[in-house]
């Protein structure tokens, strides 16, 4: 007797049945990056259409006031700089440890070279403070995070890009959230009892009984979603000055490791960010100008003696 095929019925419930609902890791980034974008977006425009004409028009006059042009230039470089600045963070590909490397600086070294490791998930050996990403599946030359809001690996050749990264974004976010405020203070004044407008649940209640506006409730919700930006990345960009001035990965001041760091904080500032002048240069200009070492290599500082 021949089977019946399965009804559609049958097929989405089969589907459904097998369907796997545990979250994965891969989904943490891609949820990061769709914030991250939506925001980055939603911001400019909303700034330009929405908050800067509001708040530099001068109804008297029936013009706007000055400062208002030059801060919509501000806005587009903020916007043009912050997404540059991430593109270089999210193209991590050139930190990836290959089998080249190895080849490259012990061309005739079978085994795994003194100080480095081999990776059973690869199966390559990688160099000193390289560590395997279980979500990019590589490993990583000088491995400091894996940043859900890049979608990539932060190692030796895009810290710089993402330090710069973050300081956009909190300038960018914070200035954001200003003039967001700026617009709602208008009509619920933060000092008076009309405050009660800024938590959510009593804001959401107005709306619905119509004693507020849906512009109003929207630019509220993304008040709460630039302070978090702000918050956020003045967290990573403060958290990496740190490490990079004591000459750490996050992994290792993690687990108190110092072996790598340099003499002076000088040499610390280097290894990340270069020539002064190049730091500079893509601090306005977001270009790739690569570190003049390879990330290979690591020279384990000697200590000094007590008293010496």
């Amino acid at each position: 007797m021949q089977r019946r095929p399965p009804t559609l019925k049958e097929k989405l419930s089969e589907h459904y049945q097998k369907r796997d609902f545990k979250a994965k890791k891969t989904q943490a980034s891609n949820m990061g990056m769709v914030f991250f974008g939506g925001m980055l977006f939603s911001l400019l425009i909303e700034s330009l259409v929405f908050l800067l004409p509001n708040y530099y028009f001068n109804e008297e006059t029936g013009k706007y006031n000055s400062g208002y042009w030059v801060m919509q230039v501000i806005s587009v470089l903020l916007f043009l700089e912050t997404g540059a600045n991430w593109w270089h963070s999210y193209y991590d590909v050139i930190n990836r440890v290959t089998k080249g490397l190895k080849a490259h600086h012990y061309p005739n070294m079978s085994e795994t070279p003194p100080g480095w490791k081999n990776c059973p998930t690869c199966m390559i050996d990688a160099p000193p403070r390289s560590h395997h990403c279980t979500l990019c599946n590589h490993c990583i030359l000088k491995r400091d995070h894996h940043c859900f809001f890049t979608g990539s690996c932060i190692g030796y050749y895009n810290q710089r890009a993402f330090f710069i990264f973050c300081l956009y974004t909190v300038l960018g976010s914070g200035l954001a959230a200003y003039y967001q405020l700026s617009y709602l203070n208008k009509d619920y004044s933060i000092f008076s009892s009309a405050a009660l407008f800024y938590f959510p649940f009593y804001a959401l209640w107005q709306f619905v009984t119509g004693l507020t506006s849906f512009s109003h409730l929207f630019i509220l919700t993304h008040v709460y979603a630039t302070v978090f930006a702000f918050g956020l990345s003045a967290f990573f960009l403060g958290w990496h000055f740190t490490i990079i001035f004591r000459g750490q990965t996050s992994y290792e001041a993690w687990k108190q490791i110092t072996l790598y760091q340099r003499r002076s904080t000088y040499d610390n500032f280097m290894t990340v960010f270069g020539h002064p002048a190049h730091f500079l240069i893509c601090l306005f200009i977001p270009m790739t100008i690569l570190l003049p070492e390879e990330g290979a290599k690591w020279e384990i500082e000697a200590k000094s003696e007590k008293g010496l």
